[in-house]
């Protein structure tokens, strides 16, 4: 509960919901009900959203992105701080999304990737997009050099951010 976050002295609070789901109903009274409550704490919620592809929890998450734009779209309708949501694998695509919302959009670090190099790059053009950041798990662990995984994603993500912002910084 919010109350137990707050306990526990936590910076913000994450809620994990999917759509496209005979339950999507449910999650967004969740959410909404958790975004009414830390309010008045001041906390900020962040939900991590994921649109499926046949309705089940058991099944793929949709990546394409009309998918992932409801997905954001249904975060900052209900008040979200900040949003996360799976990264469409396109720089265009994602910048769209990015672009089109008052909240920070954060995108999930993705598919598990082959190697390090192919990590790096999804990550840089996350970064491309001028996203808020990457949440990268496997990505990171599923490397048998975690520190140097974690040291190239943060170069990389920065670089992309560099480059979205362009010569001028802007």
């Amino acid at each position: 509960t919010v109350e137990e976050v707050v306990r526990l002295g936590a910076d913000a609070i994450a809620v994990a919901m999917f759509v496209y789901c005979k339950e999507e109903m449910r999650y967004i009274r969740h959410l909404s009900e958790v975004v009414r409550e830390a309010a008045a704490f001041g906390l900020p919620v962040i939900p991590h959203i994921y649109p499926l592809a046949s309705g089940d929890e058991r099944h793929a998450v949709l990546h394409d992105a009309e998918h992932i734009f409801y997905a954001a779209r249904v975060g900052m309708e209900m008040g979200a701080d900040i949003i996360k949501v799976p990264y469409t694998g396109d720089v265009a695509s994602f910048c769209d999304i990015v672009n089109t919302f008052n909240v920070p959009v954060v995108a999930a670090g993705g598919p598990r990737c082959a190697t390090l190099t192919d990590a790096e790059n999804m990550v840089r053009d996350i970064g491309k997009t001028g996203a808020a950041g990457a949440t990268v798990g496997r990505n990171v662990w599923g490397f048998e050099d975690i520190p140097l995984a974690i040291k190239t994603l943060k170069i990389a993500i920065n670089e992309g951010l560099e480059a979205h912002k362009g010569p001028t910084g802007l």
